[in-house]
């Protein structure tokens, strides 16, 4: 059933692009430390996998930073013909709410952590940018064990959860807080590659 709701979610996307809707106009790769986890079966843990960090002006005009992890596997639907990395848009607009969220869950993972608390609940909600208008984004606190504290942030649209969730480790969650701060305060600086590479 979950890989029922991820092609779906993908088929909306797709048709959604197809249909005209808003795209990526300009993009900015930034040089960042920040790493989204996966669990890994293997391993039986999370793990950090390569996320690249990009500012964005998408074709309504928003600005948002753009998170992509590569995921096990190929990161590829050949039935859907669609890309299935795990990528994630922060809205300008909402950078003050994310860093609040933030905050709230390095406090609640921090107090887990000294009490050896097990837990998974919902930090907060807000709002993210999403093809043709905003959707929600959740933020939750979810114990790996009790001696590691993950914040996950998923989006949701119609009612619909996706199943591709970002997860990061405190010291990521402090990185991510600090790109959302500068996000919102506009301290972000756009690369002109085409001035430097004629």
């Amino acid at each position: 059933m979950t890989r029922f709701w991820e092609k779906t979610m993908a088929v909306a996307i797709v048709l959604a692009a197809a249909a005209g809707c808003t795209t990526i106009s300009e993009e900015s790769r930034i040089s960042t430390p920040l790493a989204a986890s996966e669990f890994n079966d293997v391993a039986s843990r999370y793990m950090e996998r390569p996320t690249f960090v990009s500012l964005a002006t998408m074709s309504d005009g928003q600005t948002v930073l753009k998170v992509q992890m590569d995921d096990y596997g190929s990161g590829y639907d050949a039935t859907l013909g669609v890309a299935m990395d795990y990528v994630m848009f922060f809205d300008k607009r909402f950078a003050a709410d994310y860093v609040g969220l933030i905050d709230k869950y390095l406090e609640w993972a921090q107090l887990a952590t000294e009490r050896g608390d097990q837990l998974e609940r919902e930090v907060g909600r807000t709002r993210t940018w999403g093809q043709g208008g905003t959707i929600e984004m959740r933020f939750k606190l979810y114990s790996g064990n009790a001696q590691n504290q993950y914040l996950v942030i998923e989006t949701c649209a119609v009612g619909t959860c996706s199943d591709r969730t970002m997860t990061f480790t405190p010291e990521n969650a402090r990185i991510l807080r600090d790109l959302l701060k500068k996000l919102g305060e506009g301290r972000i600086a756009k690369t002109d590659i085409d001035a430097v590479y004629r």
